[in-house]
Protein backbone atom coordinates (compact mmCIF):
# COMPACT_ATOMS: atom_id res chain seq x y z
CA UNK A 1 0.00 0.00 0.00
CA UNK A 2 1.66 3.24 -0.75
CA UNK A 3 1.89 5.65 1.67
CA UNK A 4 -0.21 9.10 1.68
CA UNK A 5 1.02 11.10 4.85
CA UNK A 6 0.81 14.60 3.33
CA UNK A 7 3.34 17.16 4.74
CA UNK A 8 4.29 19.79 1.95
CA UNK A 9 4.04 20.42 -1.86
CA UNK A 10 7.65 19.71 -3.38
CA UNK A 11 5.74 21.09 -6.59
CA UNK A 12 2.49 21.53 -8.38
CA UNK A 13 2.20 17.85 -9.05
CA UNK A 14 3.82 15.94 -6.54
CA UNK A 15 4.01 15.50 -3.06
CA UNK A 16 6.63 14.95 -0.50
CA UNK A 17 5.49 12.29 1.99
CA UNK A 18 6.72 9.19 3.28
CA UNK A 19 6.97 7.20 -0.02
CA UNK A 20 7.56 10.56 -1.88
CA UNK A 21 5.90 10.36 -4.39
CA UNK A 22 1.69 11.00 -6.10
CA UNK A 23 -1.16 10.80 -4.11
CA UNK A 24 -2.79 7.94 -6.24
CA UNK A 25 -6.18 6.85 -5.87
CA UNK A 26 -5.88 3.73 -6.45
CA UNK A 27 -3.85 3.72 -3.06
CA UNK A 28 -7.28 5.06 -1.75
CA UNK A 29 -9.30 1.92 -3.65
CA UNK A 30 -7.96 -0.95 -1.10
CA UNK A 31 -8.50 0.69 2.28
CA UNK A 32 -10.44 -0.95 4.91
CA UNK A 33 -13.44 1.83 4.85
CA UNK A 34 -14.31 0.48 1.32
CA UNK A 35 -15.43 -2.98 3.38
CA UNK A 36 -17.65 -2.04 5.57
CA UNK A 37 -21.59 -3.50 5.11
CA UNK A 38 -24.55 -2.29 7.41
CA UNK A 39 -26.27 -5.09 9.65
CA UNK A 40 -28.98 -4.85 12.14
CA UNK A 41 -26.30 -5.01 15.13
CA UNK A 42 -25.40 -1.04 15.30
CA UNK A 43 -23.31 -0.66 17.87
CA UNK A 44 -21.10 -3.91 16.18
CA UNK A 45 -21.23 -1.69 12.96
CA UNK A 46 -20.13 1.30 14.56
CA UNK A 47 -16.78 -0.38 16.03
CA UNK A 48 -16.45 -1.39 12.58
CA UNK A 49 -16.59 1.83 11.12
CA UNK A 50 -14.11 3.20 14.30
CA UNK A 51 -11.79 -0.02 13.25
CA UNK A 52 -11.99 0.43 9.81
CA UNK A 53 -11.21 4.52 9.93
CA UNK A 54 -8.38 3.47 12.19
CA UNK A 55 -6.76 1.35 10.46
CA UNK A 56 -7.25 2.74 6.99
CA UNK A 57 -5.86 6.47 8.33
CA UNK A 58 -2.93 3.70 9.57
CA UNK A 59 -2.09 2.56 6.31
CA UNK A 60 -2.60 6.14 4.27
CA UNK A 61 -3.08 8.59 6.63
CA UNK A 62 -5.33 11.51 7.54
CA UNK A 63 -5.66 12.33 3.80
CA UNK A 64 -9.39 13.46 3.06
CA UNK A 65 -9.19 16.80 5.25
CA UNK A 66 -6.15 17.55 3.78
CA UNK A 67 -7.16 16.71 0.22
CA UNK A 68 -10.14 19.37 0.78
CA UNK A 69 -8.18 21.72 1.95
CA UNK A 70 -5.33 21.51 -0.98
CA UNK A 71 -8.03 20.14 -4.07
CA UNK A 72 -8.98 24.26 -4.58
CA UNK A 73 -4.96 25.06 -5.26
CA UNK A 74 -4.22 21.93 -7.05
CA UNK A 75 -7.06 20.58 -8.94
CA UNK A 76 -4.52 17.81 -10.16
CA UNK A 77 -5.70 16.00 -6.72
CA UNK A 78 -9.29 15.47 -7.87
CA UNK A 79 -8.84 11.99 -8.68
CA UNK A 80 -7.77 11.46 -5.48
CA UNK A 81 -10.44 13.42 -3.52
CA UNK A 82 -13.43 11.73 -5.36
CA UNK A 83 -12.13 7.98 -4.22
CA UNK A 84 -11.71 9.18 -0.66
CA UNK A 85 -15.32 11.02 -1.05
CA UNK A 86 -16.65 7.78 -2.24
CA UNK A 87 -14.94 5.91 0.98
CA UNK A 88 -16.80 8.29 3.15
CA UNK A 89 -19.99 7.45 1.45
CA UNK A 90 -19.27 3.45 2.55
CA UNK A 91 -19.38 5.01 6.33
CA UNK A 92 -22.52 7.24 5.74
CA UNK A 93 -24.77 4.44 4.41
CA UNK A 94 -24.11 2.50 6.99
CA UNK A 95 -24.87 5.52 9.38
CA UNK A 96 -28.55 6.04 6.90
CA UNK A 97 -29.12 2.27 7.12
CA UNK A 98 -29.12 2.53 11.02
CA UNK A 99 -30.91 5.73 10.98
CA UNK A 100 -33.44 4.63 8.87
CA UNK A 101 -34.36 2.25 11.19
CA UNK A 102 -35.16 4.08 14.08
CA UNK A 103 -31.50 3.11 15.53
CA UNK A 104 -29.47 6.34 15.76
CA UNK A 105 -30.95 10.11 15.54
CA UNK A 106 -32.92 11.33 12.23
CA UNK A 107 -29.94 14.21 11.29
CA UNK A 108 -27.64 14.92 8.56
CA UNK A 109 -25.43 11.63 8.01
CA UNK A 110 -22.05 14.08 7.98
CA UNK A 111 -22.99 15.57 11.68
CA UNK A 112 -23.34 11.48 13.16
CA UNK A 113 -20.28 10.68 11.00
CA UNK A 114 -17.84 14.11 12.34
CA UNK A 115 -19.42 13.17 15.90
CA UNK A 116 -18.43 9.53 15.31
CA UNK A 117 -15.06 10.17 13.83
CA UNK A 118 -14.03 13.74 14.51
CA UNK A 119 -12.60 12.85 18.00
CA UNK A 120 -9.98 10.37 16.54
CA UNK A 121 -8.44 12.61 14.22
CA UNK A 122 -7.22 14.54 17.25
CA UNK A 123 -6.30 11.47 19.14
CA UNK A 124 -4.58 10.65 15.94
CA UNK A 125 -2.26 14.06 16.51
CA UNK A 126 -1.98 13.55 19.67
CA UNK A 127 -0.20 9.88 19.33
CA UNK A 128 1.83 11.51 16.60
CA UNK A 129 3.66 13.41 19.39
CA UNK A 130 2.85 12.29 22.85
CA UNK A 131 5.70 9.64 23.85
CA UNK A 132 2.73 7.96 25.50
CA UNK A 133 -0.03 8.34 23.47
CA UNK A 134 -3.77 7.50 24.37
CA UNK A 135 -5.31 4.12 23.00
CA UNK A 136 -8.58 3.47 21.81
CA UNK A 137 -10.70 0.74 22.99
CA UNK A 138 -13.53 0.93 20.66
CA UNK A 139 -16.14 -0.50 21.68
CA UNK A 140 -16.12 1.73 25.13
CA UNK A 141 -15.93 4.61 22.02
CA UNK A 142 -18.93 3.29 20.83
CA UNK A 143 -20.75 3.23 24.23
CA UNK A 144 -19.56 6.85 24.75
CA UNK A 145 -20.66 7.72 21.29
CA UNK A 146 -24.35 6.05 21.77
CA UNK A 147 -25.10 7.31 25.05
CA UNK A 148 -25.74 10.78 23.29
CA UNK A 149 -27.17 9.64 19.85
CA UNK A 150 -29.06 6.25 20.71
CA UNK A 151 -32.94 6.23 20.59
CA UNK A 152 -33.22 3.17 23.08
CA UNK A 153 -33.96 1.40 20.09
CA UNK A 154 -31.32 -1.30 18.71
Amino acid sequence: MTALFVFTLKTPHRWQGRAGGLVHPQALQNVPLRTLTATNDMEADLGNIVRSFLETNRQVGAIFPLLLVEVSRHPELRPALDVAWENVGYLISTLKHHQARGALQRENPLNTLGALVGPLFVTGMIQKVDPDPPTIDVEEYVRAFLHGRATGRR
